[in-house]
């Protein structure tokens, strides 16, 4: 979002995560914590993950576990991130 001198990509955050998909071998786990909650851009800062971009962030992953999340973390209804566990499909 360019916070830290990068360059502006409206897209960086899901580029990563298929980065991530070539860095961790298929059926390897990754635990993931971003900010979940409404979907929101606070720009030149950071983004908050709801219905419609977490499923975007999370495509090609299976989530396996998770601690902190429920459904109501995506209407922002409770604080602080929830912890992710993640498998590479």
């Amino acid at each position: 979002l360019g916070g830290y001198g990068d360059p502006i990509d409206p897209d960086g955050d899901l580029k990563s995560m298929k980065e991530m998909k070539n860095m961790i071998q298929k059926n390897g786990l990754m635990f993931f914590n971003v900010p979940i909650g409404a979907d929101m851009t606070y720009f030149n800062r950071e983004r908050v993950y709801g219905r419609i971009r977490l499923p975007k962030l999370l495509e090609g992953w299976e989530l396996i576990d998770s601690f902190g999340f429920d459904d109501d973390v995506l209407d922002g209804k409770h604080p602080g991130p929830p912890l992710l566990v993640l498998k590479n499909i």
